[in-house]
């Protein structure tokens, strides 16, 4: 990680760094959620590069925003060069948190290290586009709640879902911190053409931004009605019908409760003032059953998750399992690259 930062010079850090050709150099929302994380705390400088980086690729992302009827900037979810490299439009073009990842990754780059003069420069550009996009893609319902309807979240079993809930408590950190930004920097704001009015609407569109809770069982559907859904049948799947992508047709998948990787549980690791403790407990009790790590991207999540509802030998077993991920070639295709 910290090599292909070193050498990301203002270019994408891929999902595979230097290690292989495996998703062939092109780089995913992964890289702002979780090798950035690691860089902005250890190599700032290549932290930087990668998000000056995406700053350059603006142009790119305000013209597919237009294609897609939108304004603002909609970034795509898997690229090299700023044009959208999954023909896959649900679970690629729908993914539209990556605006709000990329914009996360910008305020905590500039929170840790105080970068006034990168902030100035392209933090509020990335945070300004990427906010308009949200307003453009939601609306306020009869009842005042702001809504994001048919979009994917992290979990590639679901697509096309109403209020995705990682979605939307991302999408309500991009508006408050485009806003934040906008109120330090007034010159920026000015010359990107930033109003008063722009930025009230970010804010009461943050504050009355849309998170399912699901009353009967207590707990927050993944996306409005994802808990409605017929489970999925466990005790029917065998062991070599794993990963199920491979073996299922989606559409079979994105009508059931089956999680691919953590989506609601990534939420609640990246926006824990959004729940109560209690809440943690039983979303991740949920969702830990039904949840078949068919992603490397998940045992990472799982541990934090099960660590803080104090289930420390299971937080343990995750850990082991990022942790030799490679090292013991569990997924049987590390000759792609690592993970």
């Amino acid at each position: 990680m910290l090599a292909a930062g070193a050498r990301a010079e203002k270019r994408g850090i891929p999902a595979k760094g230097l290690t292989g050709n495996g998703y062939d150099g092109h780089t995913f929302w992964d890289a702002e959620t979780f090798v950035l994380p690691v860089l902005t705390y250890t190599l700032p400088s290549a932290a930087a590069d990668a998000l000056r980086w995406r700053h350059s690729l603006l142009p790119a992302a305000a013209t597919r925003a237009q294609v897609l009827g939108h304004v603002g900037a909609a970034f795509p979810w898997r690229t090299i060069d700023g044009d959208e490299g999954s023909g896959y439009w649900p679970a690629g073009t729908a993914a539209f948190h990556i605006n709000a990842d990329i914009a996360n990754a910008v305020i905590r780059y500039v929170q840790a290290t105080r970068d006034e003069k990168f902030e100035h420069d392209i933090g509020v550009d990335l945070l300004v586009n990427t906010a308009r996009l949200w307003r453009s893609l939601g609306h306020h319902d009869l009842q005042g709640h702001f809504r994001i309807d048919g979009v994917t979240g992290p979990d590639e079993y679901s697509a096309l879902a109403d209020n995705n809930v990682y979605t939307n408590l991302m999408a309500q950190r991009n508006l408050v911190g485009a806003a934040d930004a906008c109120e330090r920097h007034v010159d920026k704001a000015r010359e990107l053409g930033v109003t008063p009015e722009e930025m009230a609407f970010w804010r009461a569109a943050a504050d009355r931004m849309l998170i399912p809770y699901d009353e009967r069982l207590k707990i927050h559907p993944q996306a409005e009605g994802f808990t409605d859904h017929e489970l999925w049948n466990f005790e029917a799947t065998k062991p070599e019908q794993y990963p199920l992508l491979l073996h299922f047709p989606y559409f079979d998948l994105y009508r059931k409760q089956v999680v691919k990787q953590p989506d609601l549980v990534l939420a609640m690791m990246m926006c824990p003032y959004a729940f109560s403790r209690e809440q943690v407990e039983r979303n991740f009790e949920y969702y830990e059953r039904i949840t078949v790590r068919d992603s490397s991207l998940s045992a990472c999540s799982q541990a934090v998750l099960a660590a803080q509802c104090d289930h420390l030998r299971l937080a343990l077993d995750y850990a082991a399992e990022a942790t030799l991920m490679d090292l013991q070639d569990i997924e049987h295709n590390v000759r792609d690259g690592l993970h």
